[in-house]
């Protein structure tokens, strides 16, 4: 049977302090499709990257690995093996489906409900016996319109406590930057101008001294733009999902899927859906459970997000609506020396916002943001802390929060390909 098919085309050779960077497309061998943040890695180790969104990676092989051999693996697909002097500097990779009768996996006759609670009795032992660090790298991008408005990405090095510690994850930021050309908020720029300008001449004119303070309106488009503090959040040891919560399993409906291979593990697909709103939610989305281990290697859910009915007054006032909010969220684990540890975190959303005026068109923006975390290196058995002093505060800028590591340079670092915004004119 052929396994997989790799074409290689000619790109540009890039080395840096002994180090090659190699770029490549992960694609789905039987329909072209690419295959989005597809797990690529040093065979033998936790450590290597992902494909971005349309399938495209870039992974920097450092002089010690150079002999060895890449891993390419995504669930429900034949994991490929590749020798890394065999490669030129970029690659395309053909991943074949991999699909099992979910009969041959599913040997005790059990409700989807029953498993789950199987996978979340049995976190201890599966994931993270003792205390960990890792090195991730942190990307967040927004768009307005199809034009960004905010890029960045950095690098975190995060100490972990063992899971059966409730002391808080510690992280440090290494490095952080902006790229891309950035445009502002377009979204009603002009509004607030006209009514700063207008507050302004109206203080002057009695003789009081003019602050320029924040408005309402524009704080509430800014503030849900940029910061890693909610993606540092996701962790199913420390925040458990809705769709695992077991006191709200009414609160879905849940059905087995196909039965899949990842890594050359057999795994175990439950779908479920949400049967109203659950915390201002709609959702629908798949587990992926470790047939051996019974352990929870992926969690993925797209889904509505409600306006709650206090938000709409608010909004009211100022002549706003949110159009069309929707959302997705992924959380994948690896499986490392016999524990499954953290992988890649990330999220995306789409809306729209709409302005009414009385006199003239009412104004409207497309918003789309994306993060993710993922991690490029694990080190286990590892009980470094983080000093106080350098401990990421969400509640601060990021920029302000860089705190250098000497190992940790971006020339080693496996960032991701920024994906290609769609033409404004389609």
């Amino acid at each position: 049977m052929k396994i997989f098919h790799i074409i290689v085309f000619f790109c540009t050779f890039f080395s840096s302090f002994g180090q090659q960077l190699l770029r490549g497309e992960i694609f789905d061998l039987e329909s072209k499709e690419s295959l989005p943040f597809a797990t690529i890695s040093f065979t033998g180790t936790a450590n290597g990257t992902v494909s971005n969104a349309q399938g495209y990676f870039q992974l920097q092989i450092p002089k010690e690995y150079s002999t060895g051999s890449l891993s390419i693996s995504y669930i429900g697909y034949n994991a490929v093996k590749l020798s890394i002097p065999d490669l030129d500097e970029a690659v395309r990779i053909g991943l074949e489906p991999s699909v099992t009768q979910l009969e041959e996996l599913v040997i005790l006759p059990l409700a989807p409900e029953e498993y789950i609670r199987r996978a979340v009795k049995k976190y201890e032992e599966n994931y993270a016996k003792n205390p960990f660090t890792t090195t991730a790298y942190y990307r967040e991008v927004f768009t307005e319109n199809n034009q960004y408005i905010t890029f960045n990405e950095g690098v975190f090095y995060s100490s972990y406590p063992d899971y059966q510690d409730t002391t808080e994850n510690q992280h440090q930021l290494a490095l952080y930057r902006s790229g891309a050309e950035k445009n502002e908020i377009d979204f009603m720029s002009s509004w607030v101008e006209k009514k700063t300008e207008k507050e302004k001449k109206k203080a002057l004119k009695k003789g009081e001294e003019w602050v320029d303070k924040d408005n309402d309106a524009r704080e509430i488009i800014q503030s849900g733009f940029g910061g890693p503090e909610e993606i540092l959040k996701l962790d199913l040891m420390k925040d458990t999902e809705y769709c695992l919560d077991t006191t709200r399993f009414k609160r879905f409906k849940y059905s087995f899927g196909k039965g899949l291979s990842y890594q050359g593990r057999d795994i175990l697909e439950i779908l479920f859906e949400s049967k109203g709103q659950v915390d201002n939610q709609k959702m629908k989305g798949v587990i992926h459970l470790d047939i051996q281990t019974d352990a929870i290697v992926s969690v993925s859910y797209s889904g509505e997000l409600v306006i709650p009915v206090l938000v709409k007054p608010i909004l009211f006032a100022f002549g706003l609506s949110i159009k069309d909010p929707i959302f997705n969220k992924s959380l994948k684990y690896q499986f490392h020396e016999g524990r499954w540890y953290p992988d890649t975190f990330q999220w995306d959303v789409a809306l729209g916002l709409k302005k009414r005026y009385t006199f003239k068109p009412n104004e409207f923006s497309a918003f789309t943001g994306h993060q993710i975390f993922k991690v490029n290196e694990l080190n286990i058995n590892d009980e470094k802390q983080i000093a106080g002093d350098k401990r990421f505060d969400p509640d601060e800028e990021a920029a302000n929060q860089i705190n250098p590591i000497e190992s940790i340079l971006w020339s080693k670092v496996s960032t991701l390909p920024l994906e290609q915004l769609e033409s404004s004119e389609n």
